[in-house]
């Protein structure tokens, strides 16, 4: 649904890095991909383990997590 809203903005381009495991290795390579090819980034999808979740910590490592 964000993507089809985005997609009509002339100024906004979509690049979407697929799926990722909850791998953190696997994880920060996509997050640091991420941060320095796109100026914004949204992350979606579930963290089950709370703060032990691959996502979650290779978002706060990165800083990217405001």
């Amino acid at each position: 649904m964000l993507s089809s809203l985005l997609a009509a903005c002339p100024w906004a381009e979509i690049v979407d890095f697929g799926m990722v495991p909850d791998c953190l290795g696997l994880l920060n390579d996509v997050v640091a991909r991420a941060l320095t090819s796109c100026d914004a980034r949204v992350t979606r999808g579930g963290v089950s383990a709370g703060e032990r979740a691959a996502s979650w910590i290779g978002s706060r490592r990165s800083g990217a997590m405001h």
